[in-house]
């Protein structure tokens, strides 16, 4: 079990308010505004890790823990993507952010895509990192199914971080950056016990077992997204599968660009920060409607 989360990883930003709930983030750097938005069971600490300080010698960069992860409150029906657009949105604007360039990693793609769906106008380009974007065969996984289950789930979520332990934390981050090495340094940085809280561990699974069905239902908006749009995709990503997302939102938007980079896992912006720092520079710079 890892212990005492909260006092080996505290926070690493500051707090804004929404709507009565504390929202968590990180910002720092000066030029365009540009929006980091985290993947299931992750935190800000994914962003500062490496590409974070790269980015604030070009951007405004304001990177957010996504509500009931890291420090950010849980707040009502956040398993739905448009809750947690919208709150993050009116996160950035009570920071005096009203258009930012907007990325999301995995989960947080989803986040990004659907906040670019439903307030296009706030968003002067979209980055997608290996982000969930369509229907998939079968559920989430057992684990998240049973997280969020209304009678099993509190007890499994009870139980679970008592069976967390190091080892079993890196060998979850193993899997997660195959075939890529974790980058040294990485598994204590992230803070993986902010991961195996109680609530955010409830919070985790409702997010991912009730994911698909708000897929399907945007699905049909993706032709109509008038901002430029970047996705970034690794060949041998087994967590969010090449061929059943990215290249199917790239058939959607046939004007938007989709880099495949060979050999490369569900981390590709730990795998290749320079080619994702250039990457995601070149984006900011697109002429909006181009």
């Amino acid at each position: 079990m890892i212990r005492n989360a909260e006092t080996r990883w505290p926070p690493v930003g500051q707090f804004v308010s929404v709507d009565g709930a504390r929202v968590h983030y990180v910002r720092a750097g000066s030029g365009p505004p540009l929006v980091l938005i985290h993947g299931a069971s992750g935190n800000v600490r994914d962003w500062t890790f490496a590409l974070l300080a790269r980015l604030v010698e070009r951007f405004d960069v304001i990177a957010f823990d996504r509500p009931g992860h890291g420090y950010s409150e849980r707040i009502k029906g956040a398993h739905s993507p448009h809750v947690q657009a919208a709150h993050l949105r009116k996160a950035a604007a009570a920071l005096g952010v009203a258009r930012a360039v907007v990325v999301g990693h995995s989960y947080g793609g989803t986040i990004a895509l659907t906040w670019a769906c439903d307030a296009p106008e706030t968003v002067d380009a979209l980055g997608l990192i290996c982000a969930p974007s369509h229907e998939w065969e079968g559920s989430a996984g057992r684990l998240y199914d049973l997280g969020d289950h209304p009678v099993i789930g509190p007890a499994f979520s009870y139980i679970y971080p008592r069976l967390a332990t190091e080892g079993l934390v890196e060998d979850a981050l193993t899997r997660i950056f195959a075939p890529n090495p974790v980058p040294e340094g990485y598994a204590e940085h992230i803070g993986p016990g902010l991961a195996v809280r109680y609530a955010t561990v409830r919070a985790n699974s409702a997010d991912i077992a009730r994911l698909k069905p708000y897929l399907i239902a945007q699905t049909p908006r993706y032709p109509n997204l008038p901002m430029p749009v970047l996705q970034i995709h690794g060949t041998d990503d087994t967590i969010v599968p090449l061929h059943i997302h990215s290249e199917r939102l790239k058939a959607a938007l046939p004007g938007s660009e989709l880099l495949v980079w060979e050999g490369v896992g569900h981390m590709p912006h730990h795998a290749r920060p320079d080619e994702a720092l250039a990457a995601l520079t070149s984006l900011a710079q697109t002429p909006v409607g181009i």
